[in-house]
Order: structure tokens, then C-alpha cells, then sequence
């Protein structure tokens, strides 16, 4: 591959591979350990965690849209379609 990449992931999203001083990076990350053979793929371990830019849910739903709704002492708060449940005590 050469360097700098823009890849497209699964979610439609892009990440960027760059080589500096010697290292890989992804995004922000950097490749820490690569190239482990694992029973299924191969595993690359970076220090941070890559957050998705873009994903399916974000061009369907407006992010900025959280739905609140409250049945008897439940509360339930919807966001990006994945409930969270609040129980009062």
C-alpha cells in the first residue's frame, strides 16, 4: 500500500493511514504492534481508540436528535436507535 491512504470502512466511513518518523498511523492513533496472527485475521494494536466520523446511523438520523420519553418510573432515552433505561429508586 502507499502511503498516505484513505480507506473506506465498513460503516461507509473513511480513516487515513499515514507513515511519520517511522511509525504508522490511523487517524490520531498510532500502531503500537502489528501483524499478529490471529485464528481469523490478522491484529494490529494501536494506542487509542478510533471513533467512526460518519457512520449509517448519522446519514439516516440527525445526531442532534435525542428522543426522551417516560412510562411510570422507567425513563427511556433513545439515541443513534439504542435505548439506555433508567430505573428510579
Amino acid at each position: 500500500m502507499d502511503l498516505p491512504a484513505r480507506l473506506e470502512t465498513l460503516m461507509g466511513g473513511f480513516i487515513t493511514v499515514t507513515k511519520q518518523d517511522n511509525k504508522i498511523h490511523i487517524n490520531d492513533a498510532t500502531v503500537i504492534e502489528s501483524d499478529i496472527l490471529a485464528n481469523n485475521g490478522v491484529i494490529h494494536i494501536i494506542d487509542s481508540v478510533l471513533m467512526p466520523i460518519k457512520s449509517i446511523y448519522l446519514r439516516k438520523w440527525d445526531a442532534s436528535k435525542i428522543f426522551y420519553f417516560k412510562y411510570n418510573k422507567y425513563e427511556l432515552h433513545c439515541s443513534h436507535l439504542v435505548p439506555t433505561f433508567k430505573f428510579d429508586k
